[in-house]
């Protein structure tokens, strides 16, 4: 059996930064994470049953042609719509705001580009 998950937030400032700030408005759970730190997926696996279980990580970059471009794609995306659908429109008008300034620490001349981090395991029975 194999599975594919996210890394840790640090290492998916993609997800991470919009779910961290949203996180600050009230909204304290990431299931996207749940399995991201050490040896939990792991865990998982052995608890599950299974053997031989490895766990790799496999880095990859998004890129983005602007900050702009970024949110664009962010607001159609389930997990923040999913979570900014419990804030207040005041409060959801704030994050993106400071999703925005944040996102915008990270953009250079060619654009932007966020790295990412997910985590393969894989077990046998």
């Amino acid at each position: 059996m194999s599975a594919l998950v996210f890394s840790t937030v640090e290492k998916n400032p993609y997800q991470g930064i919009p779910l961290a700030i949203v996180r600050r408005s009230g909204d304290t759970t990431l299931p996207q994470f749940s399995l991201s730190e050490a040896g939990v997926l792991d865990e998982a696996f052995r608890g599950g049953g299974f053997q031989n279980v490895t766990v790799h990580p496999v880095s990859f970059q998004r890129h983005f042609s602007s900050v702009a471009d970024a949110i664009q794609n962010l607001r159609s995306a389930i997990f923040i719509r999913e979570t900014m659908a419990n804030l207040g429109n005041a409060e959801r008008e704030q994050a993106w705001a400071e999703i925005e300034e944040e996102l915008g620490k990270r953009q250079g001349p060619d654009g932007l580009d966020l790295p990412g981090e997910m985590l393969i395991g894989v077990g046998t029975k």
